[in-house]
């Protein structure tokens, strides 16, 4: 009971109290335990299905969300589009005003490779050396000849979207993971391992930035508006609208003059 101070080890357990108020506080890894435990590090090196780690289900959920990724091309510049895991995972898809449904999706059993970096022919079209951390390629097509290149917006949202992408992709393979292969990418796992912090949550671990990097909100400018000043832009586009209908009226009007004198 806490009024007395008393400490119950592993082995004191069967003498806990009923109707009594005990305070559980995290201890010291006991070698001696280890059979009964398990082995933390061990663990770690574990294969299991991917989509049983708890940070592949978190991830997955993150991107049936959404987010707004930089997408990179062949032509012109990179820009934001957002994308979205289909409920099923099988479909990644992103919203385009310029292409067709069909053409803003990748199916992910598809996918041969998720390449980490800026190496694909559409990252050196237009490089962006101080986001080459948060970038990354889903290579895919008959023998790998498509790629999507993808930029995230830091770190934290680059860890979520690799580590859901992984889970999938090994799903689809058939193949087991473990969290160290699973987490690998992420530099913020990477100095949680380095401090012997093997008790990872993904979710809760700090932004790690390093001398020189920047994330993508470091590179543009999102421009906010009030209401009044989207009200004002919103009737600008009604009256824009309204005047663009006239002059299409008048065209109709002068084509069907023209087509009665012809006749």
């Amino acid at each position: 009971p806490k009024e007395d101070g008393r400490v119950y080890e592993y082995e004191d357990f069967d003498k806990l109290e009923n109707r009594q108020t005990y305070i559980i506080e995290a201890s010291k890894e006991r070698d001696d335990l280890k059979k009964i435990t398990g082995d933390r590090w061990r663990r770690l090196k574990v294969q299991v299905d991917p989509l049983l780690h708890v940070e592949a289900n978190k991830a997955i959920d993150r991107m049936r969300r959404g987010s707004n990724l930089l997408k990179h091309t062949n032509y012109g510049f990179p820009h934001l589009r957002q994308f979205q895991l289909s409920d099923d995972r099988k479909r990644l898809v992103w919203y385009s005003g310029a292409k067709r449904k069909e053409d803003s999706v990748v199916l992910l059993d598809e996918i041969s490779e998720i390449r980490l970096g800026q190496t694909t022919p559409v990252f050196m079209h237009y490089r962006l050396p101080m986001l080459e951390h948060l970038s990354f390629s889903l290579v895919y097509g008959p023998k790998g000849s498509k790629t999507l290149d993808l930029t995230c917006k830091d770190e934290f949202e680059f860890d979520h979207w690799v580590t859901g992408l992984k889970a999938v992709f090994y799903h689809f393979k058939n193949r087991s993971i473990s969290k160290e292969e699973l987490l690998g990418h992420s530099k913020r796992f990477r100095k949680a391992l380095e401090k012997s912090n093997v008790a990872i949550k993904l979710t809760k671990l700090p932004e790690v930035k390093e001398k020189g990097h920047v994330g993508l909100d470091d590179c543009i400018e999102i421009v906010t508006h009030t209401p009044q000043q989207l009200d004002t832009k919103m009737e600008r586009l009604r009256e824009r609208l309204r005047t663009m209908s006239q002059q299409v009226s008048r065209l109709d009007h002068h084509a069907t003059a023209e087509m009665e004198v012809d006749l």
